[in-house]
């Protein structure tokens, strides 16, 4: 991860790089596409109609919160990646905003610092909204995405990108 002894800036992407229209993920209207795309997907993929759809996404909240990945995979045995392919492939234009000179920003910094991404988002999105954004190619390998168990949300992801990276945090910002 390191190049050239570098310091390195790690980026919280949602809130730091861009907001959502809406001011929050649940009130920008992408919460409610998520939520949509989950029950097709549910139906499809579990082939159950639609009220027993919702009962299977109400029995993940129950029991997994807001890790609708983690409960179908552990419940009914459903691939994470496959799920966050088809839940979260949408367009980020409609529901995020951000400074169009936020790549020009990002450019001089990465001069100096070595810039690393990290999200609770699957990788999907992040490209996606990267993309939109277009500081995709600023970050290139150095993004950590929330397919896996190593998230914010868990309390893990700083350290294993610390660990990973070799870096010695100089502060923490929760």
């Amino acid at each position: 991860m390191k190049e050239n002894n570098k310091k390195t800036i790690i980026f919280d992407m949602d809130g730091t790089l861009y907001k959502f229209k809406g001011d929050s993920f649940k009130s920008s209207g992408l919460y409610d596409v998520v939520i949509a795309n989950t029950l097709l997907y549910i139906s499809s993929k579990l082939e159950k109609s639609e009220i027993e759809a919702r009962e299977v996404l109400e029995l993940v909240f129950r029991k997994y919160w807001n890790s609708i990945s983690i409960g179908l995979e552990k419940e009914f045995k459903i691939d994470r990646n496959d799920y966050f392919d088809f839940a979260w492939n949408i367009e980020a234009k409609n529901y995020v905003q951000f400074d169009p000179r936020l790549g020009e920003y990002l450019s001089r910094l990465k001069n100096d610092f070595e810039l690393v991404l990290i999200s609770d988002a699957p990788k999907i999105w992040v490209r996606i909204v990267l993309e939109h954004i277009g500081v995709k190619e600023v970050f290139k390998d150095n993004i950590y995405s929330g397919e896996g168990d190593t998230r914010k949300e868990f309390g893990n992801a700083f350290e294993a990108i610390c660990k990973k990276g070799g870096l010695s945090p100089v502060c923490v910002f929760l």
